[in-house]
């Protein structure tokens, strides 16, 4: 997984061509749709503005750290969205509904789908202790993810889930505390 803290304009430009721009691709491909859904479509928007203040906090330089506080100003205030600045984030990440959304100094992988009011943290006692995503994890309305805690890949957090222990493979989770929901046959 790459680190934010080497992100480059490659991997940036890559990120926002997959998570970005693929909306303006399914209905046209033109100039106008890809101002649209970087600045205008909620969406994709608050995916863009993360993007942009993820590569500006991991390049160095007076001009990045004003341009990160201004993107990190602009998250907030349109869409309630914090970041922690050590975050992250592989490619193919989703924002479906961007509302009161807290990703605190986590490594998270591949594919990782998003919904509003979730929140992903970190517990204090005495240090601090982070979580772990894999890859192919979706967090529904009012989930939760606390403490150090792994995420095994392929995960899907239900609505008003608490998850504070690490799971213990792939499948749903819900409840709260969050445990795992067989599939009946």
């Amino acid at each position: 997984m790459p680190y934010v803290n080497f992100m480059d304009k490659a991997f940036l430009k890559q990120c926002i061509d997959q998570e970005v721009d693929h909306w303006a691709r399914t209905k046209n491909t033109s100039f106008c749709h890809k101002i649209w859904f970087r600045h205008f479509q909620a969406e994709s928007n608050a995916v863009y503005l993360v993007r942009q203040y993820q590569y500006h906090i991991s390049n160095g330089g007076y001009y990045h750290k004003i341009r990160s506080r201004f993107l990190e100003m602009r998250m907030m205030r349109r869409y309630g969205i914090f970041i922690g600045r050590e975050c992250e984030i592989d490619i193919g990440f989703r924002i479906w509904h961007p509302h009161g959304i807290i990703i605190n100094n986590a490594k998270i992988g591949k594919n990782f789908n998003v919904n509003q009011n979730t929140t992903v943290g970190a517990k204090v006692h005495g240090s601090w202790t982070l979580p772990t995503i894999g890859d192919n994890v979706t967090m529904y309305a009012n989930s939760t993810i606390l403490g150090d805690v792994h995420v095994e890949d392929n995960v899907v957090l239900g609505a008003h889930a608490l998850l504070l222990e690490s799971t213990t493979g792939s499948g749903s989770y819900v409840g709260v505390p969050a445990k795992r929901v067989e599939k009946k046959a």
